[in-house]
């Protein structure tokens, strides 16, 4: 069997990153996760993505609010965009 085009794109993806956990540094348990949620307007483009351990996973996807508004989620997905450019972070990286 062959693998699904949106599946061989993301594991292109997770090999072209660094295999650790850009939060805690673990080597284990990873995942591949969008620094901008789809739901907040983020991109499967590869620099929209980061590798987590599962436990630094789950605490963020935690730590996300996510609103009835699909307006809200857009906007709360552009705040974060800039958030990320104020910092210098393209998005290749986030910890």
């Amino acid at each position: 069997m062959s693998c699904r085009p949106k599946s061989r794109k993301r594991k292109r993806i997770r090999a072209a990153l660094p295999q650790v956990c850009v939060r805690c540094g673990a080597t284990e348990a990873l995942t591949l996760d969008h620094i901008i949620p789809r739901v907040y307007g983020g991109t499967n483009e590869q620099r929209n993505f980061q590798i987590l351990c599962l436990p630094c996973h789950q605490l963020k996807s935690r730590d996300e609010v996510r609103h009835c508004s699909p307006r809200k989620n857009l906007l709360k997905g552009q705040l974060l965009a800039a958030a990320l450019a104020h910092q210098g972070l393209d998005g290749a990286r986030l910890g």
